[in-house]
């Protein structure tokens, strides 16, 4: 009802008002504006959803009708006589309760047009892979790599299944094993024949090709097709009729398509929990784009109210039907799910054949690392709490000091989360220290173990793939961790163990954030994986071009930024040791460098003072400060640990560059040129509430900031900073606590990936005086100049 009073709704006028419409016209007839008041009143494609109020009231229904039928008639215009004055009032409420319905009918069956219609029209141009990996002068990784791809692009015949092949001359029928698979086409070897020379190759759609049982079903005799007269025992023909390898007839009736496309919308699979292995829960197929499904786990009380992307082949992923056959312990928590009115899945008990996990040496109380599986960056503490049986066990992990918000999770040998004690430490990714842990100076494995006098358990790091002919800066398409709709472009960095190392390619030429992923993930696809099932690719626009655009402009900026990460690794190879990172504390003491650990260090800061810093520390006064103010803590704490003279930065505003569509243009003028000499934590406050403040709404900006501080900035150094928004008419103050970097290096990274978050240009807010590579104030001036020739002309 909202939409039809305030005409934002399904109404072509509404997206042609903001452009993004080719028409305002109505789709279902010749009429040039299509609104509200045409969709209700005088559209003549919805008049049988209309006849029924229509015949109700007595006449067509008009526009000034609405304010009759949601709030009755005016008491002015009542008749004085009760008995006729309740009968029109009950006449409106009933009329009232007919249009509401009506309205919501007409809405919906409208909604659903229009998304049938969008999906009708062409697709959008696909990104151009062939030009993105020319610009770059790079390479793709290969195909092969991806073997959950190959098998879901396969027919579904494996070898060694068995079919049975009817006669030429249709007397009778014999047992073929399927010898070699293609597409299309499969080879077969009779059974009971001992000359390969007979072996024959027979298209799927061929009428003489049957799913097993098929010859008992029309009681055909089984005859051997060179007329031989050889028997095959009962026992036999049980054991084949009722084996494994089995080729069903749903998959026969796809003549060689994709396998990963008997899977339909509205099928059902069975998911298994993830803090119990033999709990199912059935799950709704939403969508299918290429094996990647969108499943909805129905009933109330399933665990997982939002839908959830996961590859078919995932090892939580099983048939319909799949615990009814096992039988205990495997059981349906979510049997009276509604089935009603959903494609027969049956056919995938042949498809999803779900293979057992190898077997585990872990034992209870055992340690060892766990990545965080919503980003993939940060790694916790973890201990093996639960042994179900040889192949199954639990891992809770040590984020929380209330052990009931723990976060827990079934796993297996073959789990990718699971790494060794000092894995991330050796390897420079950041590692939190568990709860229990109170020590001023950083996390290590060694005292940890003492203190806890537990076992570190022994994970089995070995990669059993072949990735030698994988290089380092090849391009792939892989998730978004953090947000698994999107699908992005990425580069492989590292490789180390079964574990590869990527990062998400973007505009930005300081921003570099590594993820780790298993070499056997189904997360990560080949070049054109988007493109081939019709996927939109996420990638970040330039200011002022659009993605799909490699000219002239394009080479020049990328080669400066290539020069530009030409001259960071060269400055960053003139430090040779590796330090700790400084993290604020509270209870401040002179803490000794831990040598176990060698963390992400601050390049600007010059390994030789650190020592000395940290033995300078003044020792905290309490009375002096409040102790509930975070930021009066945090500011003694930065000026006293941080090196004050190499830790000084400024940030400069460039106004001219593009500010996106957030900022309040009116705004722009009290934004200084620039802030600073200070410490990196007060210059990065006020720059923080400059910009906060030029957003149309600053506390949803903050919030923005707050939601996505993990992937603005995930490294060690953190320093925890209070950024209030000012009081408006329709807002209270908010305030909220951001992790920010604590050195200069990596506050220009974070600067720029604040202004990619809000669509800006991210030389916008910038640690360096330098104009900006894109060029937007060039832009802007022939822009400007433009509109001066047009308004000439014009005059």
């Amino acid at each position: 009802m909202a939409q039809v009073l305030t005409g934002h709704g399904c109404f072509q006028s509404y997206p042609w008002d903001r452009k993004r419409a080719a028409s305002p016209a109505c789709v279902h007839c010749e009429v040039e504006k299509d609104d509200a008041e045409h969709t209700f009143f005088s559209c003549p494609f919805w008049e049988p959803a209309r006849a029924e109020f229509s015949l109700a009231v007595g006449r067509p229904n008009v526009p000034k009708d609405v304010m009759y039928l949601l709030w009755g008639p005016e008491l002015n215009e009542l008749p004085e006589d009760q008995i006729r004055r309740r009968v029109l009032m009950a006449a409106a409420k009933r009329h009232g309760n007919l249009f509401c319905p009506m309205v919501e009918t007409i809405m919906g069956q409208k909604e659903q047009l229009e998304r049938q219609r969008q999906c009708a029209l062409p697709n959008k141009k696909s990104f151009d892979w062939n030009k993105y990996l020319t610009e770059r002068n790079t390479y793709e990784v290969p195909k092969d790599f991806f073997h959950h791809i190959c098998e879901s692009e396969m027919n579904g015949i494996e070898l060694g299944s068995w079919v049975e092949i009817e006669n030429k001359d249709g007397s009778g029928y014999w047992f073929a094993s399927v010898c070699l698979s293609n597409g299309a086409f499969i080879k077969l070897h009779y059974f009971d024949d001992y000359n390969d020379k007979h072996d024959f190759w027979l298209k799927l759609n061929s009428l003489h090709l049957h799913f097993l049982n098929w010859g008992n079903e029309n009681n055909k005799k089984m005859i051997h097709p060179h007329g031989l007269p050889r028997l095959i025992p009962e026992d036999f023909k049980e054991k084949v009729q009722n084996c494994e390898l089995a080729v069903s007839n749903t998959v026969l009736q796809m003549k060689g398509a994709p396998i990963h496309n008997i899977f339909k919308r509205d099928m059902f699979v069975e998911v298994q929990d993830k803090d119990y292995p033999y709990n199912l829960w059935i799950s709704k197929v939403l969508k299918n784009v290429g094996g990647r499904l969108l499943l909805q786990m129905q009933g109330v009380k399933s665990p997982e109210k939002k839908s959830f992307w996961i590859f078919y082949l995932n090892e939580r992923v099983f048939p319909l039907g799949w615990a009814e056959n096992k039988g205990l312990p495997w059981r349906v928590l979510n049997s009276d799910a509604n089935l009603e009115n959903s494609i027969d899945s049956s056919g995938l008990l042949n498809v999803l054949k779900c293979k057992v996990p190898e077997k585990h040496n872990y034992k209870v109380g055992e340690m060892l690392e766990v990545i965080n599986p919503d980003s993939l960056t940060e790694f916790y503490v973890a201990t093996i709490v639960m042994i179900y049986n040889h192949h199954y066990f639990k891992v809770e992990v040590n984020n929380e000091i209330d052990v009931e918000k723990r976060m827990s999770f079934v796993a297996t040998k073959e789990n990718p989360y699971l790494f060794n004690a000092g894995w991330a430490s050796k390897h420079k990714f950041l590692l939190k220290p568990p709860s229990d842990w109170k020590k001023p100076n950083k996390f290590s494995w060694s005292k940890y173990k003492r203190m806890k006098d537990c076992k570190l358990a022994s994970v089995d790091n070995k990669c059993g793939k072949v990735i030698d002919h994988i290089h380092i800066g090849m391009k792939l398409e892989a998730v978004d961790p953090l947000n698994t709709d999107r699908i992005r472009i990425a580069t492989v960095k590292e490789f180390a163990d079964r574990w590869m190392f990527l990062s998400f390619d973007n505009i930005n030429c300081f921003q570099e954030s590594l993820h780790v992923r298993s070499v056997y993930s189904d997360e990560v696809f080949p070049v054109g994986w988007c493109n081939k099932h019709k996927y939109s690719l996420s990638v970040q626009k330039l200011p002022y071009r659009d993605n799909l655009c490699f000219d002239d402009d394009w080479t020049k900026s990328l080669k400066r930024k290539n020069d530009e990460k030409k001259r960071n690794s060269t400055i960053s190879k003139t430090v040779n040791k590796k330090i700790d990172v400084i993290e604020p504390i509270i209870n401040i003491k002179a803490p000794e460098l831990d040598k176990e650990l060698h963390d992400a260090l601050l390049l600007d800061v010059k390994v030789d003072n650190i020592q000395e810093n940290i033995n300078s520390v003044k020792e905290f006064n309490p009375k002096k400060y409040k102790v509930n103010n975070n930021d009066t803590i945090t500011e003694y704490l930065v000026n006293n640990i941080s090196p004050k003279n190499n830790n000084k930065i400024c940030i400069y505003f460039n106004k001219d560059c593009y500010s996106g569509g957030h900022v309040v243009k009116k705004k722009m003028p009290t934004v200084p040129n620039s802030i600073g000499p200070d410490n990196v934590f007060f210059i990065l406050k006020r720059a923080i509430t400059i910009l906060v403040g030029l957003d149309y709404f600053p506390w949803n900006a903050l919030k923005k900031i707050k939601d996505n501080e993990n992937m603005l900035f995930n490294g060690p150094g953190r320093i925890k900073i209070l950024i209030s928004t000012k009081k408006t008419r329709s807002h209270s103050r908010s305030s909220e606590h951001l992790l920010v970097p604590g050195s200069k290096e990596m506050a220009r990274t974070y600067c720029s990936a604040v202004c990619g978050l809000f669509g800006m240009c991210e030389f916008f807010m910038t640690t360096e005086n330098t104009k900006c590579p894109h060029s937007c104030n060039a832009k802007k001036g022939k822009i400007l100049n433009a509109q001066d020739a047009s308004t000439s002309t014009s005059s």
